[in-house]
């Protein structure tokens, strides 16, 4: 996995899957234009961390300056 590199240890694992009916190209898209105002975990640690980003999308974010695409993959991953 991409996050590896960055990762090569660490003392928990826990992997997700889910079928999805679309294309790959679709589907890494719609992850970067995700819009996280909907979850109650992501507004607090914007909170907790002072965190300004006009809009809650990961493209959003990457606009602020506060966080950086540090690997990527297209369309298969990207590590934030």
């Amino acid at each position: 996995m991409l996050i590896d590199r960055f990762l090569p240890r660490y003392h928990h694992n826990e992997i997700h899957g889910r079928i999805v009916g679309a294309p790959i190209e679709a589907t890494y898209d719609a992850a970067r234009d995700l819009d996280f105002s909907s979850s109650w975990v992501i507004r607090a640690l914007f909170a907790l961390r002072r965190i300004k980003v006009p809009e809650r999308t990961l493209n959003g974010m990457l606009a602020s300056g506060g966080f950086a695409v540090i690997a990527e993959d297209p369309p298969n991953a990207f590590v934030v």
